[in-house]
């Protein structure tokens, strides 16, 4: 029987390695493709005091995560820093001073970590106040992945202490479910030396895509489910009963989200799918109504007890779907659920919409740089008047 030749087998060889190097050349053009666009997730971690991150896990089951005090480095491609208070900006005296103190309350929308600080409209806000009343601080509360009930939570634990005049709750249409904050994911990049494999940012890229979708998924079978809502306000709180009022918002949603559906092949957004999927057809359950009667109520009966003003501001997706804002029925049942406590409330659609909506946005959810500025000329109109009366809230509790 012959032998095989060298030949035969060096091409055996020739063909087993060429696919395994072709895949590899493939891999190192994505790595140095990524790195010449700047993509380096680990950035914040790297550049940061003691190589903290700007989020760490509260000690308040409510809460499960907040701002971590005394961080400073780079988020993304913005410097953030985090004041010993635990709140985005500069540092605000604890306790009961002589200032006056305006409490932003919200979201990632709030403490808009994609925007430098100076150019925010919690800044923007407290430079265009401080005109009118220098004795002014305008406070950021807020923190990206809280809902409403974390939010409330938020104030309860951290905001209080500081004592504020005024506290405008920010309500984000998405705040109808609780979103998830990825921190198992975060502590493994606060270990003191990095594994090996955290050096590509192909091998990040791969992970990071994968995270999302199963946290996506893991979302998506949990708000469904209500089990988030469930395991941390058990009881706390009841479904709203559907009225006629009720009744016609779900239609009205029903025919929205047969808008989209029908046109949702040639969105060129992605936010727009998980808005109109996930967070619109979340208004027609009566257990996430009763969740946000809840909170608003916990909130007013906190403004009365503290003796702050309390606003609430509506603020919408800044996207429309062939020039329609879908979105339109949630907003009103957000605005009957403010209105039936009696508190005085902004839909800021309408003002935004004006200074043209969807050129506001970085993603359909997030203010840019203009959105911001928007937002501080729109507060700034509402708060001044009460600022230049002398009188903090309708209490009495004047400067």
């Amino acid at each position: 029987m012959p032998e095989p030749s060298h030949s035969s087998g060096r091409f055996r060889l020739f063909r087993i390695l060429t696919p395994i190097f072709a895949v590899l050349a493939v891999c190192l053009c994505f790595e140095a493709g990524l790195r010449i666009a700047g993509f380096n997730p680990l950035q914040a971690y790297l550049s940061s005091q003691g190589r903290e991150f700007y989020i760490r896990e509260s000690a308040n089951p409510k809460l499960r995560h907040e701002l971590n005090p005394g961080f400073q480095g780079k988020v993304g491609n913005c410097d953030i820093r985090i004041n010993s208070a635990g709140l985005r900006g500069h540092e605000v005296e604890t306790g009961r001073s002589d200032r006056v103190r305006i409490a932003l309350l919200g979201d990632s929308i709030v403490f808009a970590r994609q925007v430098a600080e100076a150019e925010i409209f919690p800044t923007l806000l407290e430079n265009r106040l401080r005109r009118i009343r220098p004795d002014v601080d305008v406070l950021n509360l807020g923190v990206e992945g809280f809902d409403t009930l974390e939010e409330v939570e938020f104030l309860k634990d951290i905001g209080l202490k500081l004592h504020p005049d005024y506290v405008i709750l920010f309500y984000s249409m998405n705040d109808i479910g609780m979103s998830l904050v990825d921190t198992d994911y975060q502590k493994r990049f606060m270990k003191p030396r990095i594994p090996l494999r955290y050096a590509s940012r192909f091998w990040l890229w791969v992970e990071l895509k994968i995270r999302r979708i199963n946290l996506q998924k893991t979302l998506t079978q949990r708000i469904d489910s209500g089990l988030m809502i469930e395991e941390a306000y058990a009881g706390l709180f009841s479904p709203a009963e559907k009225d006629a009022f009720l009744k016609a918002r779900f239609a009205e949603i029903d025919a929205a989200q047969a808008v989209f559906n029908r046109i949702k092949s040639n969105r060129r957004k992605a936010i727009m799918e998980k808005s109109g999927r996930l967070w619109l057809q979340e208004y027609k359950s009566l257990q996430n109504i009763g969740k946000i009667r809840y909170g608003l109520e916990e909130l007013k009966k906190l403004a009365e007890a503290k003796s702050f003003r309390l606003l609430v501001g509506i603020i919408p997706y800044f996207y429309k779907i062939d020039g329609i804002y879908l979105d339109a029925p949630a907003h009103a049942i957000v605005r009957r659920e403010t209105e039936r406590l009696g508190l005085e409330t902004v839909d800021f659609y309408e003002a935004l919409n004006a200074r043209g909506l969807e050129t506001l946005s970085l993603d359909g959810v997030h203010l840019n740089v203009r959105g911001h500025k928007a937002m501080a000329e729109i507060l700034e109109q509402i708060l001044a008047p009460r600022l230049a009366s002398g009188k903090a809230d309708d209490s009495g509790r004047g400067k």
